[in-house]
């Protein structure tokens, strides 16, 4: 796998204007939203491992020397 910079997420997710939409609605669906779901620990883990995947993005992008 090649090793995609801070930048990178930076650029696509900020810079671009389509690209800030899209996570502006990947946030909102996935990020922003409660993942727990009472009396349903399968389900409260499926939604966690959609908010991990929003929040691996937010980390790169926050690493990003641009954002300085």
């Amino acid at each position: 796998m090649d090793n995609v910079t801070p930048e990178a997420y930076w650029k696509i997710f900020q810079m671009d204007t389509e690209g800030h939409k899209v996570f502006q609605e990947l946030t909102s669906l996935y990020y922003d939203v409660e993942s727990y779901t009472q009396g349903d620990s399968h389900a409260t883990a499926y939604n966690e491992g959609k908010r991990a995947v929003m929040g691996y993005i937010i980390n790169k992008m926050n690493e990003s020397q641009l954002t300085q």
